[in-house]
């Protein structure tokens, strides 16, 4: 289990969600979860690209769930900035490799087609 660090922890909202790990260890379904972001790294084509990733924090047991309300996906905003920083064409789809690490393993790597609108 991961240590929060409160000091650094910005609560934006919280909600009560339901949580596995809690249903699992004390049988209890639902808790409060709060909103706050954690850096992610992930590399297009090659290029390692850092963004601050919403994600949902239990209060109980700290596991955590990504955040999908609003359509905020650090994918897009890690090919975002990629463009941005290379300055291509955002309204023109290009076919980029993308790979997402968990703990030191790629957990995702794919070539998608991606165009920003």
């Amino acid at each position: 289990m991961n240590a929060i660090n409160w000091s650094e922890v910005h609560i934006d909202q919280s909600k009560l969600m339901y949580c596995d790990c809690c249903a699992n260890l004390y049988g209890v379904p639902e808790t409060v979860f709060y909103l706050t972001t954690k850096k992610e790294n992930i590399k297009v084509c090659g290029e390692n690209i850092i963004v601050q990733a919403p994600i949902w924090v239990c209060t109980v047991c700290k596991s955590t769930q990504p955040c999908v309300e609003g359509n905020v996906d650090s994918i897009q905003m890690a090919v975002r900035e990629y463009r941005r920083k290379h300055s291509l064409d955002f309204h023109k789809p290009d076919n980029l490799l993308v790979e997402l690490e968990h703990a030191g393993q790629c957990v995702l790597r794919a070539v998608l087609p991606f165009s920003v609108s």
